[in-house]
């Protein structure tokens, strides 16, 4: 009797153990570990943007074996924002400090500069940790919300608002700019280069259309005239 208990007892866990081996669980949600990301809010920030943009297009021009005379020329991209004309500019200013020689049009054997960017909306970045452990609830426009126990504290997040505690710390927002900046010769990419960076919500205008979240305008015909 006890030999035929223990038999069964066995053949289950035997076929319970094929059971657990035929499947898996599934993935549990991790977050990245934890990195730093710039947050562009004025028109100096893209000028800081477009000088490191040129140290490396001009480190890559030199490892190309171009120099000084070779002609260089940055392109426009198509329907361009406020920040793609300034960028433009910036770009175009700091090569020819360098020494570099910009055309003001396109010619033969030239290296063309050219960069792209886009806009990207995450609704589902909601909340942000401050320091000392405590969350707040970002409202948008550098603005977020602490639940506390008793109240709802609305919280500045820039410097000189009188909470010492945010007086250093920018929140990510759900808005970024992913910016890509390329070196071309010959129809072949001689360098290329792409970084992100967060933007504050309500300046994603200055910077492009986001993709798949921008309002279109739709033409309403009036029935029963």
């Amino acid at each position: 009797m006890h030999q035929r208990v223990f038999r069964t007892t066995a053949l289950c866990l035997a076929v319970a153990g094929l059971v657990g081996c035929g499947s898996s669980a599934i993935p549990l949600s991790k977050n990245f570990d934890q990195t730093s990301q710039y947050k562009v809010r004025s028109a100096k920030h893209w000028s800081t943007i477009s000088a490191d943009a040129t140290n490396r297009t001009v480190a890559a021009l030199e490892a190309a074996g171009a120099t000084q005379s070779t002609p260089l020329y940055v392109a426009l991209p198509e329907n361009a924002s406020s920040f793609d004309w300034a960028f433009r500019d910036m770009l175009t200013t700091a090569l020819v400090d360098s020494g570099a020689t910009v055309q003001a049009h396109p010619v033969a054997g030239q290296y063309t500069v050219v960069y792209h960017t886009q806009v990207v909306r995450h609704p589902s970045n909601l909340w942000v940790t401050g320091h000392g452990g405590r969350d707040y609830y970002n409202l948008g426009d550098g603005v977020t919300v602490r639940h506390g126990a008793h109240n709802i504290e609305s919280v500045p997040l820039h410097q000189g608002y009188g909470h010492p505690e945010l007086s250093t710390y920018s929140a990510q927002t759900g808005t970024e700019l992913v910016l890509t900046t390329a070196v071309l010769h010959q129809d072949r990419f001689i360098s290329r280069t792409t970084d992100v960076y967060y933007l504050e919500n309500v300046d994603a205008g200055l910077f492009g259309v986001d993709n798949g979240n921008s309002l279109k305008s739709v033409n309403l015909k009036v029935v029963n005239q």
